[in-house]
């Protein structure tokens, strides 16, 4: 009995120590994930804005506005898909189309081919804050121009995929201060910036019950609870989050039959007792026109010849009255002519709501005391007007 008890617990020892790659579901499918525990010291923090205190809703979702969910397949290369969907939800936004197809959707395997470190793709990962700094230094392609391929990640984009890559940047990105904030503090800001229209990229400790959850078959599976130690790494992008069943809304790169067609809910507290790191960031604002040449948004003048598209675009009528028809709001107006239609409106580097006919806003926001807002209209040549108030 003794010898049988003995064998049991090698073989039980022997499952779990052997699952790299995770095969522990109903259906042996094997799931990569790919993020690299990273130990760099963020400097560059979250603060929220002078005023970021007021009550939040209980309820925010911005999935409706995210690209299908996809399968990195077995390379480990989450970190790309994270980024990936982040940065076609970001162009989405800013240029109002919808993702018909692959010259919408940006690409992966840009951002992970480029910041792996050597060796096989389904061995080896990346970090997310290199996935970070190479979106903010170099952007991304869309899919249509450099295409995932499971097998191949050793192609780099050539020096033309990088030009036009240039137009998808972010302007920058924070990571959250798990070391000296509390939980609920930061449970705040992060909903704080989703409310903002700012999904949050997270790294993330897994267990097999997180794997498991893929195959549940009720509806809304939420990962509530630890059956192992970590088994994984993963990188996933927050997208919305429901206070009535504490927890938060991600996407997932294991294509859409795990989970809720791909997405899962996370605990609160599951999130805080497994997450690494958190990060959000903030998009650059504009065309090609203002991408990559060390200038701002085109307004007029400039040199290289030719008729500027944007000289004609140009305010007629803005105004910034604080606390007028509303108890704790700002409302902010803004009219511009000259420019094509559709427009597009960008509170502080945000997108707020566009305008299919008429470059003219009127929007009220949260009271902020002492702040400065930016106000920037967008047209569909990428032509930009703006006013600080």
């Amino acid at each position: 009995m003794k010898q049988l008890l003995l064998l049991l617990t090698i073989m039980i020892t022997l499952t779990f120590s052997s699952c790299t790659k995770e095969e522990l579901n109903n259906n042996d499918t094997v799931f990569a994930t790919g993020a690299l525990v990273d130990n760099t010291t963020i400097s560059n923090l979250v603060d929220l804005p002078t005023g970021g205190s007021t009550p939040l809703p209980s309820f925010k979702d911005l999935s409706h506005l995210m690209p299908p969910i996809r399968s990195q397949e077995s390379q480990f290369s989450c970190v790309g898909f994270a980024l990936s969907y982040l940065k076609s939800y970001h162009e989405r936004l800013e240029y109002g189309y919808s993702y018909t197809d692959n010259t919408k959707i940006m690409s992966p395997a840009f951002i992970y081919n480029q910041v792996k470190l050597p060796g096989d793709c389904d061995k080896t990962g990346c970090s997310t804050i290199n996935g970070l700094n190479l979106l903010m230094n170099s952007g991304v392609s869309t899919e249509s121009e450099f295409s995932f391929n499971e097998l191949d990640c050793t192609k780099l984009p050539n020096s033309q995929i990088k030009s036009n890559a240039l137009k998808n940047k972010i302007k920058d990105w924070k990571g959250f201060d798990f070391q000296n904030k509390k939980d609920n503090a930061i449970l705040y800001e992060m909903k704080y910036y989703i409310n903002e229209m700012q999904p949050i990229v997270i790294d993330i400790h897994l267990d097999n019950n997180f794997y498991k959850l893929g195959f549940n078959n009720s509806d809304e599976v939420t990962w509530k609870f630890n059956l192992s130690q970590s088994n994984g790494y993963h990188t996933l992008l927050i997208v919305g989050y429901d206070d009535n069943k504490n927890a938060f809304k991600v996407w997932n790169s294991w294509d859409t039959e795990w989970g809720n067609n791909g997405w899962i809910w996370i605990d609160y507290n599951m999130f805080f007792r497994n997450v690494q790191k958190a990060f959000v960031t903030w998009d650059v604002i504009g065309g090609p026109q203002s991408q990559g040449t060390g200038g701002g948004p085109q307004s007029g003048g400039g040199g290289g010849g030719g008729t500027d598209p944007c000289t004609s675009f140009k305010v007629i009528q803005y105004q910034g009255s604080t606390n007028i028809g509303f108890v704790d709001d700002d409302v902010l107006l803004m009219q511009g002519e000259g420019g094509t239609a559709p427009y597009s409106f960008y509170i502080d580097g945000v997108f707020h709501s566009s305008n299919s006919s008429q470059a003219k806003f009127a929007v009220a926001v949260p009271h902020k005391a002492n702040h400065t807002y930016t106000l920037v209209i967008r047209d569909s040549k990428g032509c930009e007007i703006s006013k600080k108030r």
